[in-house]
């Protein structure tokens, strides 16, 4: 605002207030929600698929072994060359296409769930605000580890979403 050639900021707060740390909260909430549901109804769908196969055909794991991309899990298949012997399923539930399908799944639903995680971190690291500074005017008084916490689920989360690319069962 300009009086007689004089710039003079308006003191008057905004209408609408930065709601960028709720809403970021917001959509990182439901994407959390949304990928724990859909990690936990994937998980129950190859449970079943595993029970189906009887006891000859079922492997012994855990949610551990479902979770965790199979390229972790067996690293010497995944060093193997494509049409070696040791690569055929033989009879193998787990590397049939409708398991490497839901294990797939399971592993985008995990990266949309932590890419919630990372949204609700950084909305709620926006909303709590800048650090005080500390007395001694050496900086902040607390270290704000959200953000960096944040960050690191963050790029877990893309990790954890590519490595669904590779999936073989």
């Amino acid at each position: 605002m300009a009086i007689n050639g004089t710039y003079r900021p308006s003191t008057r707060r905004a209408a609408h207030p930065d709601n960028r740390g709720r809403v970021l909260a917001a959509v990182g909430a439901a994407l959390l929600l949304l990928g724990v549901a859909g990690s936990y109804l994937t998980n129950a769908q190859m449970v079943a698929i595993e029970d189906s196969g009887g006891q000859r055909l079922s492997e012994v794991g855990s949610a551990l072994t479902r979770l965790l991309p199979s390229i972790l899990t067996s690293l010497s298949k995944s060093n193997a060359a494509f049409n070696s012997p040791g690569r055929a399923s033989g009879g193998s539930l787990r590397g049939s296409v409708t398991y490497v399908d839901a294990k797939r799944a399971l592993e985008r639903w995990v990266a949309t769930a932590g890419l919630g995680l990372a949204l609700l971190l950084f909305g709620l690291e926006d909303l709590n605000g800048p650090a005080p500074a500390s007395a001694t005017g050496g900086g902040p008084a607390r270290a704000a580890i959200g953000a960096d916490i944040a960050r690191l689920v963050l790029m877990a989360a893309i990790v954890w979403g590519a490595f669904s690319i590779f999936e073989t069962g």
